[in-house]
């Protein structure tokens, strides 16, 4: 090849391409839950606060204090399983918060992607092996 020639076109680079595209989408998708489970855990650390204190009202304690339950299960279970100190919450909620996101976020993922993205392929039209007829 001299200076102004172009190599020939390779299918690989667009193979390649649309593998990276299909990662960066996952991972995006991926990022995008647990930012979204991290906000849904600093409420619920925090929910306390905002029912006392903005809203005034035993009755938003309540409801922030059961739904936060729901909301942090996740890191409560992991705490319980692994028989760690359950005062986290108290001295750093931001660990407490990031621990549930990354946990309630990979678990949404994980419900949500057969729903988000979908096989091309139906499983009964994928070709089997020569062995398995």
């Amino acid at each position: 090849m001299l200076g102004g020639e172009n190599p020939p076109a390779s299918r690989d680079h667009t193979v390649h391409f649309s593998f990276m595209k299909n990662v960066a989408k996952y991972v995006s998708t991926l990022l995008a839950f647990v930012l979204v489970s991290y906000g849904l855990s600093w409420l619920s650390v925090f929910s306390f606060w905002f029912g006392a204190r903005v809203f005034h009202s035993v009755f938003a304690v309540r409801a922030g204090e059961a739904i936060g339950s729901c909301i942090l299960g996740p890191v409560r279970l992991l705490y319980w399983i692994m028989n760690w100190d359950q005062s986290t919450p108290l001295y750093d909620p931001e660990l407490y918060a990031w621990m549930n996101a990354g946990l309630l976020g990979i678990l949404a993922y994980a419900v949500c992607r057969r729903w988000m993205f979908p096989d091309p392929k139906p499983r009964n039209e994928i070709p089997h092996c020569e062995g398995d007829r």
